[in-house]
């Protein structure tokens, strides 16, 4: 009895540890990105369908129910009723299954027994011979005997062959042959086989295991938006489809493998349409573009697909789980905000060392200035892009680049321009429906403006070829081209990045309007008639500096001296005026080369090359303001202007005053540029270009830029002037500091640019 006791103690530990160790595993499981899982029903009919044995056919399709059958009378050994193939396969087979064959049996009798009552041994039996080949090899062979006693449809007596195990191995093109015998043996009646019916009245061949299984991928755009592709890659192909589902289900953890949240369902195949894609070598996939972003993190494509020979009370007859990431946009090598900010602390400590080396010892009131300096800077080093990140703005240069159509003819948006006010672009992926939906409301466009633009279709994505735009090309039968972006260089230079999308591109090559997927033709309308104006670009730009920049700008705005009334009379506000010319040439001249490049007829991918150039710049005027307090250029453009005013102003206001007016303008410029570099290209460039009334809208918008960038500085010298006897003390004697200082802390700003604009240049294939 112990033993006893003993030996269930030691089951039940056991039993208990084995338990726990299932539950932690089951714990442990994860659904990574690329999980894909299929439940298949296991039971695959091919059924015999036709009213009689001439008629007889084997088919994947349920039969409609209409009883076919063949009747014989006694034999002399077995008699043929058919020999008849399948649909060939359109998918090759390599599985373990098991087969049977089956069909039903009645006799035309004067009583159900009578095949029962016969005395001699052997006789009264009814015999089916069933053998199924595959490629002309025989891979199943079973034969029934029985003796029939049934003699209604309704109550057929079923002849079920052999459950047989089999390895089965068929190639494309391959077709199932049935080849059923009869040999009757009653005398006094006659034998019926039945098939095409339901339960006692079907037929045909049972296959229980994986035959095959379809196949199914996502990919999800840089808009975060899901593309499904389906390949019927079942053993009948397309054929053995009756409809397929889709459902798409996120965030999900990694432990989950699916939910049931309702919150958590994204969106369905009902409201998207289907479209086919050619792969070629007789390839096609079923495509679905869906509307809706998918969040960040692991979501599920959920697929339901219906098969035709599938169990009528089953709605999914291949399940499938596809489990794929929306990954978060690409944040670059080296966050901006740190790095910029751990280098503006280093150029304090740097510049503090510099002095103290230098035998220059600060006041501590300058020095704590110099530090809310560098504090009120930071915000400016969170505003830069990370090092390397995919950051494209909406009003962005694109990169021209030469593309094919199907026939091999090169075309580029510049080439496409010519003689227009602007190029409609729609971006499309493989398979994609709002193809259709871009080529209505271009159509639609082009006839209100004909002589106005030009439109083009790009065919983009990581696995588009040129076949895709062939078949677009079949599909739209436009009057405008459609190229294939090979490498995706193109498109990639696009806000969107790689996505269906559609934008309007002006004269400077800079996008004057952007959206996902499609438009409506107000919409492009709207945008092309702004273009000679300015576009979405305002004339009071530079003011939104005031609150980056213009904070730290505001110690070097500081006056160094009390006012004092000038000898001579001068016209009222030419103080004021001189200030806002000043700053307003510096912006000039920061803008005036890019402007100039953007004009001229060359290629706009200078452009990005010119972009290098004036990150380096960029740098060269802060390395001499870090050395020397102001740059070069500073000097030269403020002597300039301090001549050109009159004597009597010039000699009351001092070129110092009117060098750090420049100064604070060049840097306005500098951080303008970095923040929206399109303004004077895009919105003043673009106007020109246009033509007619834009050039003379396009050079009075540059100089209401300009000016009211002046304007910008002047009220940064206003404000800074509010201190009073305290802001003229910190001036005085902290105004070289600050100026230099600046320029410190503007240096690896500049290298952070100048290395930002050679990864982009290169990302966009231009190195």
């Amino acid at each position: 009895m112990r033993k006893q006791i003993v030996a269930l103690l030691l089951l039940a530990l056991v039993s208990t540890v084995s338990l726990a160790s299932a539950i932690e595993l089951q714990k442990d499981v994860r659904y990574e990105a690329g999980f894909v899982e299929w439940e298949l029903d296991q039971e695959e009919h091919l059924f015999v369908e036709g009213l009689n044995a001439g008629e007889a056919i084997l088919q994947r399709a349920r039969p409609d129910a209409a009883v076919g059958s063949f009747t014989t009378g006694v034999t002399n050994g077995p008699v043929t009723i058919f020999n008849i193939d399948s649909e060939p396969i359109q998918n090759p087979i390599n599985s373990n299954i098991t087969m049977q064959v089956y069909f039903s049996v009645t006799i035309e009798a004067s009583n159900a027994d009578t095949c029962k009552s016969l005395l001699q041994p052997g006789s009264g039996s009814t015999t089916l011979y069933y053998v199924v080949s595959v490629a002309g090899n025989v891979v199943y062979e079973s034969t029934v005997n029985d003796i029939v006693d049934e003699t209604t449809q309704n109550s057929a007596m079923p002849f079920e062959g052999d459950v047989q195990n089999m390895i089965l191995n068929m190639s494309k093109g391959d077709v199932f042959t049935l080849d059923l015998q009869i040999e009757h043996d009653c005398f006094g009646t006659r034998a019926s086989v039945h098939w095409g019916g339901f339960e006692q009245n079907s037929g045909g061949i049972e296959m229980v295991g994986t035959l095959s299984e379809p196949t199914a991928s996502v990919y999800v755009d840089q808009q975060h938006r899901a593309h499904i592709e389906f390949e019927p890659t079942l053993a009948w192909g397309s054929s053995d489809v009756t409809e397929v589902g889709w459902e798409i289900w996120g965030p999900l953890a990694r432990d989950e493998k699916y939910v049931n949240d309702a919150d958590l369902l994204v969106e369905t195949s009902a409201t998207n349409v289907l479209m086919e894609r050619d792969l070629g070598e007789n390839r096609t996939v079923w495509v679905w573009a869906a509307s809706e972003r998918v969040p960040l993190g692991d979501s599920n494509v959920q697929m339901c697909v219906s098969q035709i020979g599938g169990d009528p009370n089953v709605e999914c007859h291949a399940y499938g789980i596809i489990r794929f990431e929306v990954e978060k946009p690409d944040e670059g090598y080296a966050n901006a905000a740190i790095w910029l900010s751990l280098t503006t602390f280093a150029s304090f400590i740097g510049y503090f060392v510099f002095l103290f080396r230098s035998g220059i010892i600060l006041p501590p009131q300058i020095l704590g200035a110099m530090f809310v300096l560098t504090l009120l800077f930071i915000p400016t080093a969170f505003d830069q892009i990370n090092l390397g990140a995919e950051n494209i703005q909406q009003d962005s240069r694109i990169v021209d680049r030469t593309l094919q159509n199907s026939m091999g003819e090169d075309y580029s948006i510049s080439q496409l321009m010519e003689g227009k006010d602007a190029v409609i672009v729609g971006v499309i992926l493989p398979g994609s429906v709002n193809a259709q939906d871009q080529a209505a409301e271009f159509n639609y466009t082009i006839g209100k403006m004909p002589e106005r633009i030009s439109i083009v279709q790009i065919v983009a994505g990581p696995d588009a070829t040129m076949r895709d735009v062939a078949f677009y090309e079949d599909q739209l039968n436009t009057s405008w081209p459609i190229l294939y972006d090979e490498g995706n260089l193109l498109t990639s230079s696009f806000p969107s990045g790689v996505a269906d999308a559609v934008f309007v591109i002006d004269p400077s090559m800079h996008i004057a309007y952007a959206t996902a997927s499609s438009a409506g033709s107000k919409e492009y309308t709207d945008a092309i008639n702004t273009i000679d104006s300015g576009g979405s670009h305002g004339v009071a730009t530079y003011f939104t500096l005031l609150f980056g920049p213009g904070l730290f700008l505001l110690l070097l705005a500081l006056p160094r001296t009390n006012w004092q009334p000038p000898e001579q009379a001068i016209a009222p506000g030419l103080l004021w005026a001189s200030t806002i010319v000043s700053s307003a040439a510096a912006i000039l001249t920061i803008n005036l080369i890019p402007l100039i490049v953007t004009i001229l007829p060359i290629s706009s991918n200078m452009n990005f090359y010119l972009n290098i150039l004036m990150f380096i710049w960029m740098f060269e005027m802060s390395f001499f303001a870090a050395k020397n307090g102001s740059p070069y250029e500073v000097k030269i453009i403020a002597k300039l202007i301090h001549n050109i005013f009159p004597k009597g102003f010039s000699d009351w206001r001092e070129l110092e005053d009117m060098e750090r007016d420049v100064l604070i303008g060049a840097w306005i410029g500098w951080f303008g540029w970095l923040a929206f570099p399109s303004l004077i290209q895009q919105g003043v460039g673009a106007s020109i270009l246009s033509g007619g009334t834009g050039i003379l809208y396009g050079i009075v918008f540059l100089f209401g830029i300009v000016l009211m960038g002046g304007f910008a500085v002047l009220c940064l010298r206003w404000v800074a002037a509010v201190g009073g006897p305290f802001s003229r003390l910190f001036g005085k004697f902290g105004s070289e500091v600050f100026a230099e200082f600046i320029g410190w802390c503007v240096v690896p700003v500049s290298i952070w640019a100048i290395v930002n604009s050679i990864i982009a240049a290169n990302r966009f294939g231009l190195f």
